[in-house]
């Protein structure tokens, strides 16, 4: 297949209730998955979209595992965000490409934010979150291309991961600014074992070493640490100004002071380490962006102490300065510039060029920059006259000649092409990109996937490698999961294949979350339309099947189709259920009714044989039902979500109906398999305990020819003492590390990642989903010690007809049997509730030693 297909999907269906791994049934579907299909002489080339939420990009978190081994969370803070105006507060040199400010290119081939992750790689900070909001499709397209999903080797120790702007129950906004977006993420944060968080800026060009600085916060037993930069009168006017004591404390705080209160902030810079003539230049103090803060002082502040502050800079750090607490500052006295006007980005990148030596090295090597790594052949210069310039060592001109043309005192970014006779002074050319709690397809299956896998592996089987994911409600886990599992390359060194998610992002044009599939396609199609496709291929992120798209999008062509729906034969019993197609003797689509009933439902009949079913089949099933998936012409598409519908939100039920009622030809396609929508607690339950069914499960995960693709983990074996297990499916890797499961029982039950069921447990008719971390011998004593509960199943517990959600802890002696057959009950403040008489403990619950249930 050629290279220059492309497909996406976007995710049906979100989770709206933060206990629960399903949507309210009155909740409209936000996501959708997505594919674009092109042809070539070589046959059919796709890659693929999914749909989602970003945030403006001003957070990242690291993890450094210290010699002590305590870790450090870092937090990396682009600051690309809206005013009231709709406007962009932020350097947005390319707002057409929107781009948010660490996305811009530097130094010929590396973006921004390349250099806050690299600082934190060269102080050895391995493990690293990016949040971000604004503008940020190009710049989580960067991370994930650049620093993939593990660079720490097969134990998992290094990654660069985006945390977007997600919706959730408890909070629908964007983030408000870097403390807001800290704090809605501090859930995620927390359960790590670590001491202080390190707050950065994703928009400045420095080279630091974090390690010092954090030693730096500990020495001093500070509460919080601020980087401080040296500053002369004529800058100190454009920063936030610190007054210090002579221990180095912060007393004070001004933000862009003048005049009187500007000499008012003068301090002794000596104190800091500066020598007396250095500390008479620069008598001033202006905080970095920068900070250090002990994680129960983060806590406080942002949960108790300022529940509503925005802010680090103006509002967190002078609020915990004015209420006692120890901020200490920690001179940072080496080349630093906030790239926050085009000036700045200009000279930054020009300064790179200065003789003898540039105010920025990108050569250092005991301190090098990391960026994506490229395969593109070599630079071609046939005749050019180039001086005091930094070129893309990777091209110049791939396709046009370079001859006579001069460059001087510039910058020539990567795939740079300049023909001959041109001439490029005191420039910056960026080149082109020519190649540019938990949603439902989070929710583990089968033991050890999750659902997004099903139609990421469909498309991976059907030769399709590119592939989108839009995600907004509640996604954080699943572009957690999608960057672990797919990391930034499954092609190879010719970069054919990818996994990569576009979140809801705001831009001055619409500073909205996406309202629903088509809109979330909308909002891409100026990513999507770049590329030289015939066709979008869109799917749903939350059903379970089995599905050749080849076959989908050849019978689209054949039929010389605008748009294709794959469609499911279906009885009367569930045809009520489902939006219904009635089609002509071609299978062309002429009408559509959503969930009919009555007189409506049996005008929806059609012969079913039109589409390939044997008699017998089409007299039981009379119906058909979309299955939510389409093939739609590129064409079409645009026409369709541009012009004749702009203010359609969903493809189901306002863009597909629309396409039929003005004419266009929307056909079907059968698909007569297994499928399932998992939009209830039951569907889930019944999806996976129907992988244990004999002797052939409803859906199998052992198909060679067309595998089930996930996260690669590195765990041990399964530990099995004396357990009874019959028709259950266990996790490969593992049951139990630290418990013995002696004499305990497992029947027609599915059992995760890392579960720990201890001696005499019963576990039957059950979903076990796992745990995301292994607790020690001695962190289990000293919870036994403290009277609490280990993650995972206790002794003498039995479990039956139940869901027990990833880490909860059940203790001993607990029965979890609805023995009443109670069918709905709210009880998320115990850890449970009931659906369909199906008991489910939330995640991170803990049930107490002898509760019945």
């Amino acid at each position: 297949m050629g290279a220059n297909g492309i497909s996406r999907i976007s995710l049906s269906r979100i989770l709206t209730h933060s206990t629960s791994p399903f949507p309210s049934p009155d909740r409209t579907s936000n996501d959708l998955p997505l594919c674009l299909r092109t042809s070539s002489n070589r046959g059919l080339s796709s890659s693929f979209h999914f749909s989602g939420e970003a945030f403006f990009s001003k957070a990242v978190l690291g993890l450094r595992r210290t010699s002590a081994g305590k870790r450090t969370p870092v937090l990396i803070s682009p600051k690309a965000v809206s005013d009231s105006r709709g406007s962009q507060t932020c350097l947005d040199p390319d707002a057409s490409r929107k781009r948010a400010k660490p996305a811009v290119p530097l130094g010929a081939n590396y973006r921004l934010i390349d250099i806050p992750v690299s600082n934190c790689l060269n102080s050895n900070i391995l493990k690293i979150y990016v949040l971000t909001q604004f503008n940020s499709a190009s710049l989580n397209r960067h991370l994930a291309r650049a620093y993939g999903s593990n660079m720490g080797g097969y134990n998992n120790e290094g990654f660069v991961e985006v945390l977007a702007a997600q919706q959730s129950p408890e909070n629908p906004n964007w983030f408000q600014g870097t403390a807001d977006a800290v704090r809605q993420y501090l859930w995620l944060f927390e359960e790590h074992n670590v001491m202080e968080f390190l707050i950065l800026a994703g928009d400045h060009l420095y080279r630091m070493d974090y390690e010092r600085f954090i030693q730096a916060h500990r020495e001093t037993d500070a509460d919080i640490t601020v980087a401080a930069l040296p500053m002369d009168e004529r800058r100190a006017t454009a920063f936030g100004l610190m007054k210090i004591d002579e221990e180095g404390r912060m007393i004070e705080f001004a933000e862009k002071p003048k005049g009187e209160q500007l000499k008012a902030m003068k301090v002794d810079t000596t104190i800091l380490g500066l020598d007396e003539e250095r500390a008479k230049e620069m008598p001033y103090i202006a905080s970095m962006g920068i900070y250090v803060i002990s994680k129960d002082i983060m806590l406080q502040l942002l949960w108790e102490k300022f529940p509503g502050a925005n802010d680090f800079g103006s509002e967190v750090i002078p609020g915990a300065t004015n209420i006692g607490m120890r901020v200490q500052a920690y001179l940072y006295d080496g080349y630093w510039e906030d790239i926050g006007t085009i000036e700045a980005f200009y000279n930054a990148n020009l300064g790179i060029t200065k003789k003898p030596v540039p105010d920025f090295s990108f050569y250092d090597r005991s301190s090098p920059i990391y960026t994506q790594p490229r395969y593109l052949p070599p630079s071609k210069m046939l005749d050019a006259d180039v001086t005091d310039s930094v070129i893309d060592v990777e091209l110049i001109s791939m396709y046009d000649k370079s001859e006579n043309c001069k460059i001087h005192h510039s910058v020539v970014g990567l795939r740079s092409c300049i023909s001959e006779g041109a001439v490029i002074e005191d420039s910056l050319l960026m080149g082109a990109d020519y190649y540019e709690k938990r949603a439902k397809p989070a929710v583990p299956l089968g033991a050890n996937y999750r659902l997004i896998d099903i139609p990421v592996s469909n498309c991976l089987n059907s030769n399709i490698l590119k592939i989108y994911v839009l995600t907004q409600f509640n996604s954080a886990s699943l572009n957690r999961h999608l960057a672990r599992a797919y990391g930034s390359n499954m092609g190879g060194y010719n970069n054919e294949g990818f996994v990569e998610v576009l979140a809801a992002q705001q831009s001055p044009e619409n500073p909205n979350w996406f309202q629903g599939t088509a809109d979330a396609v909308r909002q891409y199609l100026w990513l999507f339309e770049e590329h030289n496709v015939m066709e979008f291929l869109i799917l749903a992120g939350d059903h379970l099947y089995r599905m050749d798209y080849e076959r989908f999008i050849q019978a689209h062509r054949e039929t010389d189709a605008d748009i294709t729906v794959a469609a499911l034969p279906m009885d009367e019993r569930r045809a009520t259920a489902f939006g219904l197609m009635k089609i002509d003797e071609e299978g062309r689509m002429i009408e559509f009714a959503e969930k009919p009933k009555g007189e409506q439902l049996k005008a929806m009949k059609v012969d079913t044989t039109i589409l390939g079913l044997d008699e017998e089949r089409a007299k039981e099933m009379p119906y058909i039902a979309s299955m939510g998936i389409y093939v739609i012409s590129k064409d079409i598409m645009l026409q369709l979500l541009w012009e004749k519908f702009p203010g359609a939100n969903d493809f189901g039920s306002e863009v597909i109906p629309g396409a039929t009622n003005i004419g266009m030809r929307v056909q079907a396609y059968l698909y007569d398999g297994y499928w399932e929508d998992i939009g209830t607690i039951e569907a889930f339950y019944n999806a996976n305990l129907g992988i244990t069914k004999k002797p052939v499960p409803d859906f199998s995960f052992y198909d060679r020819s067309s595998p089930i693709y996930t996260q690669p983990r590195y765990l041990p074996p399964s530990k099995m003492l004396d357990a009874d297990v019959t028709d259950s499916v266990i996790d490969v890797e593992l049951i139990s590390m630290y418990d013995k499961s002696e004499n305990c029982k497992i029947h027609h039950s599915v059992v995760g990642l890392r579960s720990c069921i201890s001696e005499g447990a019963v576990i039957e008719d059950s979903l076990l989903m796992g745990a995301d971390y292994y607790e020690t011998d001695q962190e289990k004593r000293f919870l036994a010690a403290k009277g609490s509960v280990p993650v995972g199943i206790g002794k003498n517990s039995c479990i039956k007809r139940a869901i027990i959600d990833k880490n909860a802890r059940i203790g001993e002696n607990v029965k979890i049997i609805n023995s009443d057959n109670v069918q709905e009950a709210a009880r998320e403040t115990d850890g449970y509730f009931i659906k369909s008489g199906i008991v489910t403990v939330i995640n991170d619950a803990l049930i107490p030693s002898g509760t019945v249930i």
